[in-house]
């Protein structure tokens, strides 16, 4: 499965079934690709190219699109993408997929990012862009994570619950309903 939907009144069945699901879509480590492209990922869904693939996962009218990064890793999207610089040009392609909503006044952008990540072109200009406010609050430390698995889980928890979902709290209530 691409992705998984679940309602926000969903029974403990269902939300045990979405946390065995996103724990194995969620396998991070260290062993990845050198080329990180974050920003390119985060853009590319929405074009049209790969509508088959999405269908039902990107809701338009009354909904806000948030897009979370979590990365340790500079994005090597490329700078310029279709004579545009690329987080431009990435951001149109979510605004163009959110248009029944707003465009990109319907888009929230942040997460967990290593600073030196986000000086990195793309992903710089597409949360710089989104016309909300970003959510950019630096990576827990590496060794906390590595040690106390269960302590570095509530610092991340922590940082969710005090950023990002205040942001999406606020920007839902500033979009209409779907009609």
């Amino acid at each position: 499965m691409y992705f998984y939907t679940i309602d926000t009144d969903a029974g403990p069945d269902e939300v045990a079934a979405l946390k065995t699901w996103f724990s194995q879509a969620a396998k991070i480590g260290e062993f990845g690709s050198q080329i990180e492209m974050s920003a390119a990922a985060a853009g590319w869904f929405a074009d049209p190219a790969n509508a088959a693939t999405n269908a039902g996962f990107l809701r338009d009218e009354g909904a806000v699109l948030a897009l979370f990064f979590l990365t340790d890793g500079p994005d090597q999207t490329p700078g310029t993408i279709d004579g545009m610089p690329g987080g431009i040009a990435l951001r149109d392609k979510l605004a163009s997929a959110k248009a029944g909503c707003g465009g990109q006044m319907c888009i929230i952008g942040g997460g967990l990012v290593d600073t030196d990540c986000i000086d990195q072109v793309s992903l710089g200009d597409l949360l710089d862009n989104l016309g909300a406010p970003a959510v950019i609050d630096e990576m827990p430390d590496p060794n906390l994570a590595k040690d106390f698995p269960d302590m570095a889980a509530e610092e991340m928890n922590q940082l969710l619950r005090d950023t990002l979902s205040a942001v999406i709290v606020q920007k839902c209530e500033e979009i209409a309903p779907p009609r």
